[in-house]
């Protein structure tokens, strides 16, 4: 009861403004010009706003008229982002439980602004056990900071080690991560050059840079960095022009 005192002060307190989103009633207007933009960008009717203003004003994109409906399109349209259905069949387990993840901690960021520290921690807590599930190490590093200032304010020891270890923990597997992406980074960058496709010398870099892959892969759990492993094998086969190996690797990812 305490978290919801907390949250209704906050509501309380705040000046609420309309919340605009995209949903079925906004878009089955067929008149609104909501819906003409909306309906124009998923059904490729424009591709840039040259063709955007000229089909929905006959105009160019610095009419005023046009630059006022996107900008309130593009902030209804990120609102949207936040209402999103986590249990949507296209969502895996692991996308919807970051998901979920992510709202929380955007939550969380405003709890702790408005004051609202109790509330905060108990949904960093909550989090934090989704995030352990998928190792979530950005995620279960924020949380875990919260939770041992916490801890560390009601004088309990006990807790403050068990997140301590898993800021420690979350923290290494983060350098992982960057680490892992920056080598298979360092491969991405040649794709602007069509030449880039087989050569020896990316052959090369793409062998070394798996094998330090492979040693991030031993020191850390994280997804992301067993993700970043398996991508830079299969560049390394691709600028070998070996394409049967592509496909193998990628067979083997899937298991």
């Amino acid at each position: 009861m305490k978290n919801l005192i907390e949250i209704s002060k906050i509501v309380t307190k705040k000046r609420i403004s309309k919340i605009e989103i995209f949903d079925k009633s906004l878009l089955n207007k067929k008149d609104s010009k909501f819906n003409e933009f909306y309906d124009g960008l998923v059904n490729n009717k424009f591709r840039t706003d040259d063709e955007a203003a000229d089909y929905l004003y006959g105009t160019n994109p610095l009419d005023d008229k046009y630059r006022q409906l996107k900008s309130r399109f593009t902030k209804r349209l990120l609102n949207t982002l936040f209402f999103l259905d986590s249990n949507d069949p296209s969502f895996s387990n692991y996308h919807s439980s970051y998901y979920t993840c992510n709202k929380n901690w955007a939550l969380i960021r405003i709890l702790l602004s408005s004051g609202a520290r109790s509330a905060a921690t108990k949904l960093a807590s909550k989090t934090i056990t989704v995030a352990q599930n998928y190792r979530f190490a950005d995620v279960l590093f924020n949380c875990s900071r919260i939770l041992m200032t916490s801890c560390s304010l009601s004088g309990n020891h006990k807790e403050y080690e068990i997140y301590s270890e898993i800021c420690h923990k979350a923290m290494q597997d983060m350098d992982a991560e960057i680490k892992s992406e920056e080598l298979y980074q360092r491969l991405t960058i040649h794709f602007s050059s069509s030449a880039a496709m087989v050569n020896t010398d990316l052959a090369e870099l793409g062998a070394e840079s798996l094998e330090k892959s492979k040693k991030l892969c031993a020191e850390s759990d994280s997804y992301n960095v067993h993700y970043n492993m398996y991508q830079i094998w299969i560049l390394m086969y691709q600028f070998m022009g070996n394409y049967e190996k592509m496909i193998e690797i990628c067979d083997l990812a899937e298991k």
